[in-house]
């Protein structure tokens, strides 16, 4: 009920954050004798603050367009050729992939295979 409250007062930041660990079971909704569908109102607060209140990533916005520029369609060619022509080669990458750390672990890491990077041409 702390995520209705904070959207009655308007403040769908926190309702957003409340209501993050809601998983869409409706035991909630069952028992309200307000009959308020809980979890519709939490996908409703999380959507609104995230399309019209989260700033958005600069970053984000830039791998956008790197994608509509096209710059990863070779990459997407060279998985859809091994699909095709050499299923067991794409399984032993995919099997021998180089995991990413977790950022406090090493927050300067970069893969060892680095032609699958692209950076930003702007920084």
């Amino acid at each position: 009920m702390d995520y209705i409250q904070a959207i009655i007062r308007g403040d769908f930041e926190t309702a957003a954050e409340l209501s993050h660990s809601c998983i869409m079971c409706g035991l909630c909704a069952m028992r309200c004798p307000a009959e308020i569908q809980h979890f519709n109102v939490s996908i409703m607060v999380r959507r609104i603050y995230g399309r019209h209140m989260v700033p958005r990533s600069k970053y984000l916005q830039k791998r956008v367009k790197q994608i509509k520029e096209g710059k990863f369609d070779w990459m997407m060619d060279e998985l859809i050729d091994l699909y095709h022509n050499n299923l067991d080669e794409l399984k032993r990458r995919y099997e021998n992939r180089e995991w990413e750390p977790e950022p406090y672990e090493n927050p300067n890491w970069y893969p060892k295979e680095t032609k699958y990077l692209i950076l930003d041409d702007e920084d």
